[in-house]
């Protein structure tokens, strides 16, 4: 069923969701919120605009150690989560949604 959830583990995994063209949609949430941010972590997207995500809500709830490798985790006041989404009946977020090229993905997983 070409509309069921999947699980993306690898490469080959998002060619399954890419378009005839070979590009990929991104829906970002946090930092990628901001084009700057989304174009210095994906220089080439394409067609960045704002969106709206029904039926979810932003939490911090993942321990990242991506924070400790950079030293920006702060433990004495438990600034050490990342952001993600849940979904939450009712709730809606503002998002921004761009394309990147397949080809691309392998640099960013």
């Amino acid at each position: 069923d070409e509309f069921k959830p999947f699980e993306l583990y690898d490469v080959p995994d998002f060619h399954r969701i890419a378009s005839p063209e070979g590009f990929i949609s991104i829906c970002g949430f946090g930092s990628l919120l901001s084009e700057r941010s989304a174009r210095s972590t994906f220089p080439n997207l394409n067609n960045f605009r704002v969106g709206k995500l029904k039926g979810f809500k932003r939490v911090f709830a993942h321990v990242a150690p991506i924070f400790f490798e950079r030293g920006i985790a702060k433990p004495e006041t438990k600034e050490i989560s990342s952001l993600s989404v849940e979904p939450c009946e009712g709730e809606e977020l503002v998002v921004t949604v761009f394309e990147i090229q397949e080809a691309e993905v392998p640099s960013f997983i």
